[in-house]
């Protein structure tokens, strides 16, 4: 049982699993997989919504991750050219 966050730009990791991951025109990326902690920063680990790829990692910053709602279930991004092309 935690309470909730002060900020309403923090989150606690189980407040973005599963949350749908789309872009600012509405086209859905995938589903939000886990949190990844690392030295850089988190990253969001999105299941896409199609196939090809297992995973594509979004840096969680504001320059990219434009708004989160947990109470609509979304993730919404803009990601920089290039983020979301298959490997």
């Amino acid at each position: 049982d935690l309470s909730p966050s002060e900020d309403p730009d923090e989150f606690y990791d189980h407040e973005l699993e599963g949350l749908s991951v789309r872009l600012t025109d509405g086209t859905v990326v995938g589903t939000v997989r886990e949190v990844l902690h690392s030295a850089a920063g988190e990253l969001l680990s999105v299941r896409p919504s199609e196939g090809g790829r297992a995973e594509i990692l979004v840096p969680f910053v504001t320059a990219i991750v434009t708004k989160v709602s947990t109470a609509d279930g979304v993730v919404e991004i803009d990601p920089p050219e290039g983020l979301l092309d298959p490997e």
